[in-house]
């Protein structure tokens, strides 16, 4: 149930990323200075992608858009399945970590035990079960609990960033 929870927040924010994002960004002064901040450091990367990025930039119809685009594709082409990552996305539409997760140590650790379930999913054919372990049905449902609570409250935040 873990897993699958962990599936649907990040479900949830990519499809807020791809929605709310936007709107977010032209509204809010702190969004806006985020996605400033992601443009800069992909120019100041200095690879040929900023290269190729700036040309891109500068012959489409519409640089902001352009640049809007990437910010959305790089959050959503990957997947969220670390606190960091969330609360990088938070920060992208400009939420406090504190609004989206009021106990961040028991989210990291949620990540952490959503992880080791994870690896311990490998098959592994020279081992018999060896690297499961036992957890216990009520740390699960509290585990899953603070992933759904995270997803609303990630959801409410983003909602009144648009209101």
């Amino acid at each position: 149930m873990l897993v699958f929870a962990s599936a649907g927040l990040d479900s949830l924010v990519k499809q807020l990323v791809r929605d709310a994002l936007r709107p977010v960004i032209e509204r809010s002064e702190g969004a806006d200075a985020q996605f400033r901040l992601f443009v800069q450091t992909k120019i100041k990367r200095g690879d040929g992608l900023s290269d190729r990025l700036i040309a891109d930039v500068l012959v489409s119809r519409k640089p902001r858009d352009s640049l809007l685009d990437v910010l959305i594709n790089d959050i959503t082409s990957e997947s969220l399945q670390s606190a960091e990552q969330i609360f990088r996305v938070a920060a992208a539409f400009d939420i406090a970590t504190s609004v989206i997760c009021p106990d961040i140590k028991a989210f990291k650790d949620v990540f952490k035990v959503r992880n080791q379930i994870i690896h311990e999913m490998d098959v592994a054919f020279d081992q018999s079960n060896r690297t499961r372990r036992p957890r216990k049905h009520a740390d699960m449902v509290s585990f899953t609990n603070t992933l759904f609570d995270v997803s609303a409250r990630f959801l409410s935040a983003a909602d009144q960033k648009l209101a």
